[in-house]
């Protein structure tokens, strides 16, 4: 939903508002008509009475308009990169196991691969991504080797982000492990695939043997029941009912004063 949409419908919530309230005027007039009162004796100023109704009607308008807007801000579900990293191993590679650790959304992540059935010199591995390119991973004896990645999350929304696993290509399996900074969790319902385990603060994903597993991680801040989303949206709705009061004050009183 685009700026221009939630405008559009802020308008037919103006014309909404106002034909209910012209409708329902109305409607108690009714009465009177049928009792030999004249419109010209209810409504003695038709200019007056049509555009305090429209004041009242735009000032719910803009209401709407500015919760909308923050539940917007809220929730910019952005998708992620469409190519994710990819980490190729060639040479005699057994089972391939990446841990990625990230502190916040929009931070670096600094990542760790472990090579297993390593053989001395017959073993490379790179990684590819959008931002950073094509880099070699220097492995040590033992197969372990370090990368960093310098913007591999997408923003979500202001508490959440989507996170791309890299994905491995070459040996004999691999799995993924996630860890997140202080405060952050990652979303096992909106995650996918979903963790297939939590030990010690890193959250795992396990890959079929043979195929690569791209793994779209989505991590958020760990607050209950969304207590801030709430806290903004209400804060939000105060300030949008303060505009609009402020808004209607302005159109209406220029008329009552006429």
């Amino acid at each position: 939903m685009t700026l221009t949409d939630v405008t559009e419908a802020s308008l037919y919530v103006v014309l909404f508002v106002f034909l209910t309230i012209c409708g329902s005027s109305l409607l108690l007039m009714i009465p009177k008509r049928r009792k030999g009162r004249r419109w010209g004796e209810m409504v003695t100023h038709p200019l007056r009475y049509f555009a305090i109704r429209l004041g009242i009607s735009f000032a719910f308008g803009c209401m709407f308009f500015v919760i909308v807007s923050a539940a917007l801000t809220l929730n910019q579900h952005r998708p992620p990169e469409d190519r994710p990293p990819v980490i190729t191993v060639s040479g005699s590679a057994g089972r391939t196991v990446v841990n990625l650790d990230l502190d916040e959304c929009g931070d670096p992540a600094t990542g760790t691969i472990q090579v297993g059935g390593v053989r001395p010199g017959a073993l490379a591995a790179t990684i590819r991504s959008e931002d950073d390119g094509r880099r070699p991973i220097k492995l040590n004896l033992d197969g372990v080797g370090k990368f960093t990645l310098s913007d591999p999350s997408a923003r979500r929304s202001v508490l959440s982000c989507y996170l791309q696993m890299p994905v491995i290509e070459g040996g004999s399996g691999s799995s993924a492990s996630l860890t997140l900074g202080e405060g952050m969790e990652v979303d096992t319902v909106n995650s996918a695939p979903s963790p297939s385990a939590y030990l010690d603060g890193r959250w795992s994903w396990d890959c079929p043997s043979g195929e690569p597993c791209g793994v779209l991680a989505t991590a958020g801040l760990a607050i209950e029941e969304g207590v801030q989303q709430v806290i903004v949206l209400v804060l939000a709705a105060v300030f949008g009912a303060i505009i609009a009061l402020l808004i209607g004050e302005v159109l209406i009183e220029p008329i009552r004063r006429r």
